[in-house]
């Protein structure tokens, strides 16, 4: 007899040989199902949302670009590592203060110590802020600053006192709604908000900034930097080149989970154990003839007992390690019926699973989604450990991969992700020739470097 219990998604099914459980699992994460506002479009382009008498530029099909791609990211376990090197990468040692010279033909950077810009960085805490907007960068391309003046700016004497890094997801651009209706279309506020919606009428943590005016840097007690690399036919934000590999992102995420849904929701059947019900008959016959030489009732549960005992035996026989070499012995039994020769006896069978074939085609996918994650994230296979193989690559190959992405992945990122600090610079020092970058080490060959000097020696 064969009963179910339905449970939740789960489906319990048992007999007196034993149970089963199966279950589906549409969503592995557990999460809700409905999750409203997540179209990856690009028809938001120039599109408006009102709050008062502003308008607001809209950062996504729904206004929440930003935070699908954080999303979809911090799911993906091999994304956000890479995200972060590439941010390492482009930190090196860290901002310090420089100036451009000429070497003969050469243009280079002299690294420098000024004395009181460096106690200003100090003083506003300017490697911390800076980390932030590195990582905003490296994310959505773009970064958000909030300055401050002083009291003095009150009476004359300006100077910028604070520099804030601002969330990219809190911040947005506009402009008031009677020069968009007049045709204006150049930003020249910026919009923090902790809660961005649709409509924004009702956004009481909604606050308004100017935007910075370099020709102008002391006109507002509070303005914003908005830095961000531009985007070919879009007007106002950045649509990051990882915009491109969110599918691939959501496949590489995927494939770790449907292994694991196989893994935890799959049926291993190993063999196919065949019993004759001729056995069966003969066995009841059997017990029920002990049961009259003892003088005791026979009861259906005795067989089920037996059949219970006999299969444990036929399990451990075919599982385990330990159980290499043994072997199950059945005898078959022939019934001449007059027409033909029947056979009964028992059958063992193996099942094949193509197991290996269906790992094997997800493992395929996952290294292509993969590598299409890295080249959409931007960072050069050997920096970012994702080899075909699964083995580091080369000293040699990194090496390479290092130099060029110094050489040309690390100068606009810099000039965007600075921008705030060395336009505060420029305001404050009047006259100084000295920004900000970030310094960096070149990597040698460990052939180049003296036996001392290696790493395998410190």
């Amino acid at each position: 007899m064969i009963q179910t219990l339905e449970h939740e998604e789960a489906l319990l099914m048992y007999n007196d040989m034993g149970a089963v459980t199966f279950s589906t699992m549409n969503d592995p994460r557990g999460e809700k199902k409905t999750e409203p506002r997540t179209k990856d479009s690009l028809e938001w382009n120039n599109s408006v949302l009102q709050l008062g008498e502003y308008y607001i530029y809209q950062y996504g099909d729904c206004n929440n670009l930003p935070t699908i791609i954080r999303d979809i990211v911090q799911k993906n376990y091999i994304a956000p590592g890479l995200l972060s090197k590439k941010k390492n990468l482009l930190w090196g040692q860290g901002p310090k203060l420089y100036r451009e010279i000429f070497d003969g033909n050469e243009l280079i950077r002299e690294w420098v110590h000024d004395k009181e810009i460096n106690h200003w960085l100090d003083f506003i805490d300017a490697e911390t802020e800076i980390n932030k907007l590195a990582k905003d960068y490296n994310y959505m391309e773009a970064c958000v600053s909030k300055y401050e003046l002083n009291k003095g700016s009150l009476i004359g004497s300006s100077l910028i006192t604070q520099i804030d890094h601002i969330p990219i997801n809190k911040a947005r651009k506009g402009l008031l709604s009677k020069n968009f209706i007049n045709g204006q279309r150049e930003s020249t506020h910026c919009i923090i908000s902790n809660t961005f919606a649709d409509q924004y009428n009702h956004d009481i943590t909604a606050k308004v900034y100017n935007l910075f005016d370099r020709k102008n840097p002391f006109a507002s007690k509070n303005s914003i930097v908005y830095s961000n690399e531009y985007s070919f036919g879009i007007d106002v934000y950045t649509v990051p080149d990882i915009f491109g590999s969110l599918e691939w992102l959501k496949t590489s995420t995927a494939t770790p989970l449907i292994l694991q849904a196989f893994t935890n929701n799959s049926i291993n059947l190993k063999f196919h154990v065949e019993s004759p019900q001729l056995y069966w008959d003969k066995k009841e016959l059997e017990l029920k003839d002990i049961c009259t030489e003892k003088g005791t009732d026979y009861k259906s549960s005795m067989l089920v007992e037996y059949r219970q005992s006999l299969f444990k035996q036929i399990t451990t026989v075919l599982s385990g390690a330990d159980n290499s070499g043994k072997m199950w012995h059945t005898i078959k039994l022939y019934d001449d019926n007059g027409t033909d020769l029947r056979e009964f006896g028992w059958s063992i069978k193996p099942i094949d699973q193509n197991v290996k074939d269906f790992i094997e085609s997800q493992i395929a996918v996952s290294q292509r989604a993969d590598y299409a994650v890295g080249a959409g994230i931007g960072i050069h296979s050997a920096l970012g450990n994702i080899s075909q193989t699964g083995k580091s690559d080369s000293g040699s190959e990194q090496l390479y991969a290092h130099q060029t992405h110094l050489n040309t992945n690390v100068t606009i990122p810099e000039m965007i992700t600075l921008k705030a600090y060395n336009e505060a610079i420029r305001a404050n020092f009047k006259g100084t020739d000295l920004r900000l970058g970030f310094y960096h080490v070149g990597v040698k060959r460990q052939q180049d470097i003296t036996p001392s000097e290696r790493i395998i020696n410190k």
